[in-house]
């Protein structure tokens, strides 16, 4: 009989047409083998084109840069949020550790926030009591929020968006292991301000490595955007949306267009901001109230307007004087300018703004106008953040014939190699999503008779649409399998399953936390059967590394990492091989 071949957990799978290796070849016959290049710029609109696609045919407006692995994704995300050396982040704990070690790399601290029980994911109720409780611990809320998308299951994006909007912090999503995932026909990455992507050589699709991110910008509207909710929660009450849903859409189309066009004593004052370092602390064209502002300082509260000719119009007079009025009662400090003035001196006019910074307190010192000078340039619409994010993609490079350079930059752009894969990849990305789905409803038809094992479901809402990249499951604790009482006896010695790399010798078998004797037998059992089958993610809270982090933890996902695995759901998993795992795992339960 013929020796059964290994069934992994989730394998790379070109396209049956060879599309991948025609662009591979075009990138080799162009010589275009290196960082950025055509492929690139097609990969990114292949990744727009389909992340903006709602399943009721209307289209977002989100952008995509490309880079060299999702970990980088997370970081630049994090950099885009001003995240800083001694600044929070709230982060799921149950994941692998790329969503929390950028965090790090900033000298930032993560706040590890546990799990709801339905999804596995982010827990939307801990999350706010995390952001209430370090705001009065630190003086300070955290700069960001990152939910996972746990083995491709949706987070709940209306209630963690609307924590996040109720207190005015960036959202990052990890969509990682989620890519094709949507919530309410929405593909997840498209909610928050980024979105993370990740194409390793096991996930949904491939480039080799690689990652990217999926760019929403400050005032592009979330999918659930809050009505007359504050946008910057503090103190004061600034930026409170119209209680009129209508006007506030009108706000943002206004605002949008405003952006796109700006006047010459506009981009005269941005530019010369962005010279003097200013930029991060202001957002152009910003909704405060009813009304936009042509720049805001949301650390100041500081309002700047540039009036044009028809602002000496004696009825127009009338209304800047009400608008200033009604600013102030928000809690606003506003200047005016001519556009005659800004043009003329324009670094007359900066030193006005600078005194006037420095006379003002800090009221909301950690709203949208993160005060780090990693911040990537104030950035309001989605090409904004695109541009800045390929910016310190690429060594963040300054406009000059040489290199000159006002920032610290990463080498993280995507090889053009690389992303010919991708866009080979991209034609057969629903069928992969389809075959996932297929598996996992396989799954539940064959393990629904199976006792003390229960496979992880979506919730029964219809606006959770998992990609099921992994099909995950949990083993009841008095369920006992063949080899249980050789569990945890020896020192692993090299790496498990799929994993690869090197891994770092240990002396002792055991840790505090580790799942149950039960499920570490399966999976020496299900390996001897060449079967992959993996414990799921342990809780980041109880990794030694993050020993001494902050987390609010309510005991969900440390009980699932006791009691949980994962089964392989690949494209190359077929109904046969799905029939033989689940056959295997009925012989490994002891009777």
């Amino acid at each position: 009989m013929e020796e059964r071949e290994m069934i992994y957990l989730c394998l790379a799978h070109m396209s049956e047409d060879g599309a991948e290796q025609k662009y591979v070849k075009e990138a080799f016959d162009t010589n275009w083998v290196v960082p950025m290049g055509p492929n690139v710029n097609a990969f990114e609109q292949d990744l727009a084109d389909f992340s903006n696609k709602k399943t009721d045919g209307t289209m977002l407006d989100r952008k995509v840069v490309c880079l060299s692995a999702g970990t980088a994704a997370v970081h630049l995300a994090l950099l885009a949020c001003g995240v800083q050396s001694g600044d929070e982040v709230c982060v799921q704990s149950f994941t692998f550790c790329a969503s929390s070690h950028p965090i790090t790399y900033l000298g930032a601290k993560p706040v590890f926030i546990d799990s709801e029980r339905d999804t596995w994911n982010m827990d939307p109720e801990l999350l706010e009591k995390a952001i209430v409780e370090r705001k009065e611990a630190t003086g300070k809320y955290p700069k960001a929020i990152i939910p996972v998308a746990l083995y491709g299951m949706p987070y709940d994006c209306e209630k963690i968006m609307a924590v996040a909007n109720k207190y005015g912090i960036p959202v990052i999503e990890d969509a990682a292991e989620g890519m094709g995932s949507r919530f309410d026909g929405q593909v997840l990455g498209t909610f928050g301000r980024f979105g993370v992507l990740s194409f390793n050589g096991n996930k949904m699709i491939t480039t080799s490595g690689g990652g990217a991110l999926i760019c929403n910008g400050w005032n592009a509207p979330s999918c659930l955007p809050l009505k007359g909710e504050v946008f910057h929660a503090d103190e004061k009450a600034i930026g409170v949306h119209s209680a009129d849903p209508m006007l506030y859409g009108v706000l943002k189309e206004f605002a949008k267009k405003n952006r796109e066009n700006p006047t010459d004593a506009e981009m005269a004052l941005w530019e010369m901001l962005r010279k003097k370092g200013l930029d991060f602390k202001f957002r152009r064209q910003h909704i405060i109230g009813d009304c936009i502002v042509d720049f805001f300082c949301c650390e100041k509260n500081l309002c700047i307007e540039i009036d044009g000719g028809y602002h000496n119009v004696p009825s127009q007079i009338k209304k800047d004087k009400e608008r200033t009025l009604y600013l102030e009662q928000l809690g606003c400090k506003e200047l005016r300018f001519t556009n005659e003035e800004v043009l003329a001196n324009t670094d007359a006019v900066l030193d006005v703004i600078k005194e006037t910074c420095e006379a003002l307190d800090s009221c909301n010192p950690n709203g949208k106008s993160a005060p780090s000078g990693e911040d990537l340039g104030g950035a309001a619409t989605p090409t904004e953040d695109a541009n800045n994010v390929m910016w310190y993609a690429t060594q963040a490079r300054d406009a000059y014939p040489y290199y000159e350079h006002t920032a610290i930059g990463y080498n993280y752009r995507m090889s053009n190699v690389c992303a010919g894969i991708g866009r080979g990849q991209m034609t057969v990305l629903d069928a992969h999503i389809a075959h996932h789905k297929h598996v996992q409803e396989l799954y539940k038809e064959l393990l629904k008779d199976v006792q003390g094992v229960t496979l992880h479901e979506q919730p029964a809402d219809p606006r959770y649409d998992s990609n099921f990249w992994l099909c995950a499951a949990t083993l009841d604790a008095d369920v006992k399998i063949v080899g249980q009482e050789n569990a945890y006896k020896e020192v692993i010695k090299s790496a498990v399953g799929g994993a690869a790399g090197v891994i770092k010798a240990v002396e002792s078998a055991t840790t505090d936390c580790q799942p149950n004797d039960n499920v570490e037998a399966l999976r020496v059992f299900m390996l001897a059967k060449k079967v992959e089958c993996r414990p799921v993610w342990k809780p980041m809270h109880k990794q030694p590394v993050y020993a001494d982090a902050v987390a609010y933890v309510n005991g969900v996902s440390e009980e699932i990492f006791k009691v949980g695995f994962c089964l392989p759901a690949g494209p190359y998993v077929t109904d046969e091989d799905v029939h033989y795992i689940v056959e295997c795992i009925k012989e490994a339960i002891v009777k």
